[in-house]
């Protein structure tokens, strides 16, 4: 994991699992959303975490639904329309790489509006990453990294939002851990040395 928590995009375009991480912390969310970040999502994306038909969903699955729709109708998650190019790229894509109409989608969509890429897949980072110079790859760590160090989120909080991310059922506990230590860090290195 590397990224330089001082710097974050704030326009971003949001795949499936980025979604379902931001959200898994309503602090996280709110906190992201206070500093001025935007989330935008393609049609698949949202068709992908709303409505694609699943075998069983959990209490947690459910939740993440319910905050999404409450999201997009604050306006806080906006889909972003697919252009013809976008549709183009995504053809090229999936002869490329094998990764999913969501990621794929939202590559093209970040590529065209010159807009940040946000993923936590790590298949979907590293192809983006390797593929397109031109395309800025952010995930929900880096986030959560940026907004430590910032001061946006206190070590109490940092703390809630990871213990919401597990009772959320989501992955990112050692990787959130890890990008609260490189903010921490690296804000200790911004500090001028006590007595100056």
């Amino acid at each position: 994991m590397t990224f330089n928590p001082s710097v974050f995009l704030k326009f971003n375009v949001i795949d499936t699992c980025a979604v379902w991480n931001v959200l898994s912390s309503q602090s996280l969310y709110a906190r992201a959303k206070n500093d001025g970040i935007e989330f935008y999502c393609a049609g698949l994306v949202l068709n992908e975490c709303l409505h694609k038909p699943r075998k069983q969903i959990c209490r947690e699955e459910m939740e993440l639904q319910v905050r999404l729709r409450s999201a997009i109708n604050n306006g806080d998650f906006r889909e972003t329309p697919l252009a013809v190019e976008d549709l183009q790229a995504v053809q090229i894509l999936e002869t490329r790489q094998r990764l999913g109409k969501g990621e794929l989608t939202s590559i093209a969509r970040a590529i065209n509006t010159r807009q940040a890429f946000m993923t936590d897949d790590q298949e979907a980072r590293k192809f983006a990453t390797a593929t397109f110079a031109r395309v800025s790859v952010q995930t929900t760590p880096h986030l959560f990294s940026w907004l430590v160090f910032t001061s946006s989120i206190s070590a109490q909080e940092a703390s809630e939002i990871i213990e919401d991310n597990i009772q959320m059922k989501r992955p990112l506990k050692p990787h959130l851990e890890k990008a609260f230590e490189i903010a921490r860090r690296a804000r200790s290195l911004c500090q001028p040395p006590e007595g100056r």
